[in-house]
């Protein structure tokens, strides 16, 4: 009974031997993420930013006031025609897609008029 105790402990710690992760690689998250923290950047502290610089160089403003959320995001809106979380996707995406679409219609519509003219023409082939 000992000797089988020993040779699962042995197997166990083997186990974990061969499960331990010495070295994890970081996997950099996509790039949307950072146009997204970008943007937070552009809406909440760029006035801010604007303010110190221009102080810096000694001109007189009056400093930022506080913006509601509602303000800085039409703020966003009105500078960005399209957001810009999506712009990436769209244009590695969508227009693979809209391509695949548009030959996927054009296939339908060269098969229905090809079908649609056969039948015309047994139909009607005794008056034509």
């Amino acid at each position: 009974m000992d000797d089988h105790k020993v040779s699962r402990d042995n197997k166990v710690s083997r186990d974990a031997a061969k499960k331990t992760q010495l070295y994890k690689h970081w996997v950099r998250p996509r790039f949307l993420q950072y146009n997204y923290m970008y943007d937070y950047r552009l809406n909440y502290y760029d006035d801010v930013i604007d303010y110190l610089n221009k102080k810096d160089r000694g001109v007189k403003i009056e400093p930022p006031k506080p913006q509601t959320w509602a303000e800085r995001v039409l703020r966003t809106v009105k500078d960005k025609p399209h957001s810009s979380c999506y712009e990436a996707y769209e244009a590695e995406h969508c227009s693979k897609r809209s391509n695949k679409l548009k030959i996927t219609i054009t296939n339908q519509i060269n098969s229905y008029n090809y079908h649609s003219k056969g039948y015309t023409n047994r139909k009607y082939a005794s008056i034509l």
